[in-house]
């Protein structure tokens, strides 16, 4: 069998699943004949479905940076070009997603970082407060033990001097 006969065989394969709303799986064929057959009439077709399946949200499976691979291959091609200014726009949005999605991932890994330091230190505050406690309930029966000992030797004190 030909390279071209395959390369369609597969992608029929692929429209038949994208028709079940077998996203995933569709998105996967497609990007298959694509990279398998890169000599193929169906690359231009097959680049542009893996990346447009690839970026939808109704697939479980959605992969920003796949999409923009297939895109971008899409975009390289000379068959590209009715579609051109619109796909050109789709890349940039997903690359604006890829960015904040990095950024998201940074900021959530500072924030677990901060609260895992804030915990430790609430831990150390606590230990430091209950450590007060137990000094100043110190303090206060020292005090009130120098008070009783400070009446003992003003009666004794009173007593040499009253004989």
């Amino acid at each position: 069998m030909a390279e071209s006969d395959r390369a369609r065989r597969q992608m029929e394969l692929a429209e038949t699943l994208e028709a079940k709303s077998l996203w995933r799986e569709a998105a996967r064929e497609y990007a298959l004949v694509a990279e398998h057959y890169p000599s193929s009439p169906e690359l231009p077709r097959a680049a542009r479905k893996a990346g447009l399946l690839y970026a939808s949200p109704l697939n479980p499976a959605r992969d920003d940076s796949t999409a923009l691979h297939w895109l971008r291959t899409y975009l390289a091609l000379p068959e590209s070009e009715p579609e051109r200014e619109m796909l050109q726009a789709m890349v940039g949005m997903l690359e604006e997603c890829d960015s904040l999605t990095t950024q998201v991932t940074r900021l959530r890994a500072e924030s677990d970082s901060l609260y895992a330091l804030a915990k430790r230190h609430s831990a150390l505050l606590h230990g430091q407060a209950d450590r007060l406690r137990e000094l100043e309930e110190s303090l206060r029966k020292t005090s009130a033990e120098l008070e009783k000992l400070k009446a003992i030797d003003l009666r004794t004190s009173r007593g040499r001097k009253n004989p």
